[in-house]
């Protein structure tokens, strides 16, 4: 994959004014091939990272914006379907035995989300300061956008981007992916889960060994976390438990 740094910016531009729900997935952010080698693309010319680049043009787009935002349209027909089945409080070897089928599959984060919301109770606190709301809660019916995890805490739900341990994908698309979600929103998922719009915020929930992690402090990743009021959460697991931290 090859671009000059005014023909990413082009590109990128290009994405927002005419389709900003696709940016998150277009291979300029995803980066299969590099993720894998935990390497990244830069541009041809300048040399510059490709997810330095992207931000620089979120932060011209966003120029007029104390917040920023991909400028999608509000209101979209998303449904919001709730999980079917939530079973509180299981432990060890019943969530293993419960969800061995989502690792053969390859569905790791499938079975994280799921292992996370049964081992610990919907309607109190756990001992990290955390509520497992919801998880997998799909924006159409039959669509395969999902927003992992829905969490909170005494004063806050987190919709919450989640990935596996060890996972390869950057912060930047964690974040465009999230915020894609987030602007989708619309009042069913308020009312849903009885929730107001000033009491969510957006997260990401990854370990420390993961790239998206590992990322976090480099000047472009601390614009986009702050601009886009980005929560970081880590993610530990501890014996059966997986402990939720405030990075």
């Amino acid at each position: 994959m090859k671009y000059t740094e005014q023909e990413l910016k082009d590109r990128t531009y290009a994405i927002l004014r005419t389709n900003p729900l696709n940016l998150y997935t277009d291979k300029i952010v995803v980066e299969d091939k590099k993720c894998k080698e935990r390497k990244e693309y830069v541009t041809s010319d300048t040399k510059k990272s490709f997810k330095e680049v992207i931000v620089s043009v979120l932060e011209e787009y966003n120029k007029n914006n104390s917040r920023w935002t991909l400028g999608i349209d509000e209101n979209q027909e998303c449904t919001y379907n709730q999980f079917p089945e939530r079973i509180d409080g299981l432990r060890g070897k019943q969530i293993d035995s419960l969800y061995d089928e989502y690792i053969e599959q390859g569905k790791k984060e499938d079975r994280l989300v799921h292992c996370m919301c049964h081992s610990r109770r919907s309607d109190e606190l756990y001992k990290d300061g955390f509520a497992t709301v919801d998880y997998q809660i799909t924006t159409k019916n039959g669509s395969k956008e999902n927003i992992d995890l829905l969490l909170r805490d005494e004063q806050y739900y987190y919709m919450t981007e989640t990935k596996y341990f060890n996972s390869i994908e950057s912060l930047l698309r964690c974040v465009l992916e999230i915020e894609t979600y987030y602007e989708k929103l619309n009042s069913r998922f308020f009312e849903l889960y009885n929730v107001t719009p000033d009491k969510l915020k957006k997260a990401v929930l990854v370990d420390a060994e993961s790239m998206a992690y590992k990322e976090r402090d480099l000047p472009w990743a601390k614009k986009l976390i702050e601009k886009f009021d980005i929560v970081m959460l880590e993610l530990h697991k501890e014996g059966e438990e997986f402990i939720i931290k405030r990075i």
